[in-house]
C-alpha cells in the first residue's frame, strides 16, 4: 500500500450533520477500496479563488491515507460523482511530508542530511572556526557583455532611419 492525501472541498451549504455524513462518506470510500484512513484535518470554511458550482466558499478536509495504488482510480471515480464535493485531489505523500520522526530515531537511508544554517556576511565568528572560503569572481561578471560598435540603449541602430512627420499626418510614414 501507498501513502496518500485527499483534499475535499465539500458544499458549504450543508448542516453540522450532513457535513459530518459526507466527511464519513468520504473515510468509507477509503475503506471500501482496502484502504485505511491514517488521519485527517478539518481545514474549515474557506473561500474559494473562483465560484465553483455558484458557491463562493468551500469546506476544506485533509485527508491522509493508505491504498493500493491499482485502487485509487476507484477513489476518483466515486469522489467524482458525489454531488456534495465541490472539488477533490488525491496524491501520493512524499517524505518531505510524512509525519515527523521522533528525535534520536535514525532518518531513512537515502534521505538528505539536515543543512548547516547559513552564516550571514558580517557576522561574528566563534573562535577557532575555520574561515568561510571566498569563491573567486570572474572579470566582468554581474556586468552587461560587451557590445563593441553598437549604440547604446534608447539610440538608433546605423540602418534604422527615423523621419519626422509632419502634424497633419496620421499613420506610420511612407
Amino acid at each position: 500500500m501507498r501513502a496518500y492525501e485527499g483534499l475535499f472541498v465539500i458544499d458549504p451549504t450543508l448542516s453540522d450533520e450532513e457535513l459530518e455524513r459526507v466527511i464519513g462518506e468520504v473515510e468509507g470510500q477509503v475503506k471500501r477500496v482496502g484502504g485505511e484512513v491514517e488521519g485527517m484535518e478539518r481545514w474549515g470554511r474557506k473561500s474559494l479563488a473562483y465560484p465553483i458550482k455558484k458557491r463562493k466558499d468551500g469546506f476544506y478536509v485533509l485527508v491522509n491515507f493508505k491504498a493500493d495504488p491499482k485502487r485509487i482510480a476507484d477513489l476518483e471515480k466515486a469522489y467524482h460523482l458525489a454531488e456534495r464535493l465541490l472539488r477533490h485531489a488525491i496524491h501520493t505523500r512524499s517524505a518531505a511530508k510524512a509525519p515527523a520522526v521522533a528525535e534520536g530515531v535514525p532518518a531513512a537511508e537515502g534521505a538528505p542530511a539536515p543543512k548547516a544554517p547559513a552564516v550571514a556576511e558580517g557576522a561574528p565568528v566563534a573562535e577557532g572556526a575555520p574561515a568561510a572560503e571566498e569563491t573567486p569572481v570572474a572579470e566582468g561578471a554581474g556586468q552587461a557583455p560587451s557590445t563593441d560598435g553598437a549604440p547604446e540603449a534608447g539610440e538608433p541602430g546605423p540602418d534604422i532611419v527615423v523621419e519626422p512627420q509632419e502634424s497633419g499626418e496620421a499613420g506610420p510614414p511612407a
